[in-house]
C-alpha cells in the first residue's frame, strides 16, 4: 500500500512522462527527453544532498529516494533509455561532453578553419533556395527546387494558403477580396503504429488525417517572401582580411498582406554571446503575427520603428564576404533580410535527414539527439536567441567529434 507522498510522486511522474510523450514526434526524441528529465532530477537531488549535508553532516544520500524511480519510462523504450543512462554514468554522456566543451575551448581562428569543410558550395546554395547575385542591381535570383508554395503566374492576386490549402485573393492594394477565417493544423502529419495498426495523425492535436483543423487564424496567408526580387544587398570585401569572424544568425517572420516579412533578428558570436538583437517593423500590414512559432505578439511590436533598411545597415557593418554565417535553414533568414552571402554553414545540411532533401531535420530534434538539450519548449513561441546559440553548439559538437575521429586514425 503506497503512502500519500509516494502516490503523489507517481502521479506527478506519470503526468511528466505524458507531456514528454506528446512532445515527441518519434522514439529517439522521446528517449532523449526522458534522459534529460532524469538528469535534471539527479542534479536536483545532488544539490539537495549537498544542502542537507551542510545542515546535517550525518545525513546520507542513502536515506533519500533515488530520483530515477520517480519517472515512469515507457516499457517499449526502457532498454534504450537504460543504455543511454548507462553511457551517462560511464562518462560518455552529458557530463563528459560538458567537461570536454569547457576543457577544450576553441579559439575563433581554429573554429573558423575547422568549419571550412562545411561551407556550402555554389551548387548547394542555389539548390537550397539561397538568394544569389543577379545581373540586375538590387535583385536576387532564388532557385528553390523544393518549394511547396504554389504560384499562379496568370493571376498574381490569386494565392494558395500555406496553412489550410484553400485558394484566396489579395488585391494589389493588400486588401482581401473575401476575408475569412483560416482553420488549420499547426502540426505535421506523422505515421505511427497504434495497437498494431498504422495511423496517420497530426502532432498538434493527435487528430487523424482529414479532420478539421485545431487552430484558427483571422485570415489566409501565403508563404512567399515580401517583394523577394528587389531590395537585396550583398556583403562586401573584408578590409581586415587577417581577422575572420563567425556569427550565428536567426530571424523570426510574420505574415503580412504581401507575404512573409522580418519581425526579429538575432546575432550571436562563436562564444554564444549576443551581439545584436532587435525587433523590426514590417513594411506592410500584419495579417498574422505567427506567435506560436515566432514568439512575436501584437503588444511586443508596439512602438517598434526599426526598418529592414536600418537592420541591413547594421549587419553589413558586421558581416563581410569571408564571414561565416551559421544557421539552420539559413536561406529563409537571408531571404527575409534581403542579404546575399556565400560563406554559409547550414546545420540542416551538416546534419542531413536520412531520406535526403527536401526533407530536413528540425533544430529541436538535432539538439535533443546530439547536444542532449531541450529547446523550443516554451508555449510562447520560439526564441531566436536560443535557436542561434543552438546552431553554434551543434557545430562545436560536430567539429570536436571530427577532431576525435582524426585522433583515433593516427
Amino acid at each position: 500500500m503506497y503512502s500519500f507522498g509516494t502516490y503523489f510522486v507517481f502521479k506527478q511522474a506519470e503526468k511528466e512522462e505524458k507531456e514528454i510523450y506528446l512532445k515527441s514526434p518519434r522514439r529517439q526524441v522521446y528517449i532523449n527527453l526522458c534522459v534529460n528529465r532524469i538528469k535534471a532530477l539527479r542534479d536536483a537531488s545532488d544539490q539537495s544532498d549537498q544542502d542537507v549535508t551542510k545542515r546535517n553532516p550525518l545525513a546520507s544520500k542513502s536515506t533519500l529516494p533515488s530520483p530515477t524511480k520517480r519517472l515512469r519510462i515507457d516499457p517499449s523504450a526502457s532498454a534504450s533509455v537504460a543504455n543511454v543512462i548507462h553511457n551517462i554514468d560511464n562518462n560518455v554522456g552529458l557530463k563528459a561532453k560538458d567537461k570536454i566543451a569547457k576543457d577544450e575551448e576553441m579559439t575563433e581562428d581554429e573554429f573558423y578553419t575547422r568549419m571550412q569543410k562545411y561551407i556550402l558550395t555554389n551548387e548547394e546554395l542555389e539548390g537550397n533556395g539561397y538568394p544569389r547575385l543577379s545581373s540586375i542591381p538590387g535583385r536576387a535570383e532564388v532557385i528553390d527546387c523544393y518549394s511547396k508554395v504554389k504560384r499562379n503566374p496568370n493571376d498574381p492576386t490569386r494565392h494558395i494558403c500555406c496553412r489550410c490549402g484553400k485558394a484566396f485573393v489579395i488585391l494589389d492594394s493588400g486588401e482581401y477580396l473575401n476575408k475569412e477565417e483560416c482553420v488549420y493544423h499547426h502540426g505535421r502529419l506523422l505515421r505511427n503504429r497504434t495497437a498494431g495498426e498504422i495511423v496517420t495523425a497530426y502532432t498538434c492535436c493527435q487528430g487523424e488525417a482529414g479532420c478539421m483543423g485545431c487552430s484558427v487564424s483571422k485570415g489566409h496567408v501565403r508563404g512567399t517572401y515580401w517583394s523577394e526580387e528587389t531590395g537585396f544587398t550583398q556583403t562586401r570585401r573584408n578590409p581586415r582580411s587577417s581577422k575572420k569572424k563567425i556569427f550565428a544568425l536567426d530571424c523570426e517572420m510574420c505574415y503580412t498582406t504581401k507575404g512573409l516579412e522580418l519581425t526579429r533578428v538575432t546575432v550571436v558570436d562563436y562564444k554564444c554571446q549576443e551581439v545584436y538583437d532587435t525587433l523590426v517593423k514590417p513594411d506592410n500590414d500584419i495579417v498574422d503575427y505567427n506567435t506560436r512559432f515566432s514568439g512575436i505578439t501584437e503588444e511586443s511590436m508596439i512602438g517598434v520603428t526599426m526598418s529592414l533598411r536600418d537592420v541591413q545597415s547594421v549587419l553589413l557593418s558586421m558581416f563581410y564576404e569571408d564571414t561565416i554565417l551559421l544557421g539552420h535553414s539559413l536561406e529563409s533568414d537571408l531571404r527575409s533580410l534581403k542579404i546575399i552571402h556565400s560563406t554559409v554553414v547550414d546545420t540542416a545540411i551538416v546534419f542531413p535527414h536520412r531520406l535526403g532533401l527536401p526533407y530536413k531535420r528540425a533544430l529541436k530534434t538535432l539538439m535533443a539527439e546530439y547536444a542532449r538539450k531541450i529547446i523550443q519548449d516554451s508555449e510562447e513561441g520560439h526564441d531566436s536567441l536560443e535557436d542561434a546559440v543552438s546552431c553554434v553548439e551543434l557545430m562545436l559538437w560536430r567539429v570536436k567529434e571530427d577532431m576525435k575521429i582524426k585522433e583515433r586514425k593516427k
